[in-house]
C-alpha cells in the first residue's frame, strides 16, 4: 500500500477530448448550419411547419454543442458539498438546462415530422422515405424518455457518499448500495461509458458512474475517493464533516 502524492488517472481512463468528441462537435456544427439553412428556406417558402421542424433540430444541435462547451470549459468545483452526514459531488446543473433545451427541440422536430411527414412541404425539405421516418420516430421516443426523466429528477449527475454507502443519481434514475454490498470497484465499463466508476454490487446490476471525473470537477481523484472509503471503513466518518472534501482536494489517498 502506498500514499498517492497526486491523483493519477486510473489505468483505463482516457482524456475526455478524444477524437470522437471532436467528431461530435463537427457533426453538431454542421447539423446546426444545415438546419438553420433549411429553416430559412422554409420561411422563404411560407412553410411554418418546415421552419418549426428545422428550427427544432437546430435547437437540439445547439443545445448539445453547449453541453460539450460547458462540460469542458466551466468548472464544477463549486458543486462539492459536505453536510447532512454526506459528501456530495455534482455535475454542473447548467448541463441539465442545456440538455432540456436540446431534448425539447428534438421532441418538437421529431413529433411534427412523424405527424405531418405526408405533407409535400415536409417531404421536399427532409425526405419521407422509411429510413428517415424510422430515425425521426426513434428520436421522438428517446427524446421523450430523456425529457420526462430530466423534468422528474432535474439532476444531470449526483454522487453522494455516506458512512453507510453510495448513491448515484442522474435523470435516468437513482441507484444506491451499502459499502458492504460492494464487492469491487473498477475503472472500466467496456465501451458503455467514458471514465467510469463501476461499483460491482452483490446480487444486483453494477452501478456505473459515467464521466466520473466531471463530478465536482474532481478529476481522477473522484475515483480514488470512492475507492478509498470502500477500502478504509475507519475513515468514513470524514464523509460527514468536510474532511472528505479536504482529502479530495489534496488527493490524500492510498492505493493497493
Amino acid at each position: 500500500m502506498r500514499q498517492l502524492d497526486n491523483a493519477p488517472p486510473p489505468p483505463h481512463w482516457r482524456p475526455n477530448l478524444t477524437a470522437w468528441t471532436w467528431v461530435g462537435v463537427v457533426v453538431f456544427v454542421v447539423g446546426t448550419i444545415y438546419c438553420v439553412v433549411r429553416a430559412a428556406t422554409s420561411v422563404a417558402q411560407g412553410s411554418v411547419l418546415g421552419a418549426l421542424i428545422a428550427g427544432g433540430l437546430a435547437l437540439m444541435c445547439v443545445g448539445l454543442l453547449a453541453v460539450l462547451a460547458v462540460t469542458f470549459t466551466v468548472s464544477a468545483a463549486r458543486y462539492r458539498e459536505s453536510g447532512g452526514s454526506a459528501t456530495t459531488l455534482r455535475v454542473n446543473p447548467v448541463i441539465a438546462v442545456l440538455y432540456g433545451v436540446a431534448l425539447a427541440g428534438a421532441v418538437l422536430a421529431s413529433s411534427l415530422y412523424v405527424i405531418f411527414s405526408g405533407r409535400e412541404s415536409v417531404r421536399m425539405l427532409f425526405g419521407a422515405d422509411e429510413v428517415v421516418r424510422f430515425l425521426m420516430a426513434a428520436l421522438l421516443g428517446i427524446s421523450l424518455l430523456g425529457l420526462i426523466g430530466l423534468v422528474r429528477s432535474r439532476e444531470p449527475g449526483r454522487l453522494r457518499l455516506t458512512a453507510a454507502g453510495v448513491e448515484h443519481a442522474t435523470f435516468l434514475g437513482t441507484r444506491s448500495a451499502g459499502w458492504n454490498q460492494i464487492t469491487d470497484i473498477a475503472d472500466s465499463a467496456g465501451n458503455r461509458a467514458l471514465n467510469p466508476i463501476v461499483l460491482t454490487v452483490r446480487d444486483a446490476k453494477p452501478i456505473v458512474v459515467s464521466n466520473a471525473d466531471r463530478y465536482g470537477d474532481g478529476g481522477p481523484a473522484v475515483y480514488w475517493l470512492v475507492r478509498h472509503y470502500w477500502r478504509h471503513p475507519q475513515d468514513r466518518g470524514e464523509l460527514a464533516d468536510g474532511r472528505a472534501l479536504q482529502r479530495l482536494a489534496a488527493a490524500q489517498f492510498t492505493t493497493d
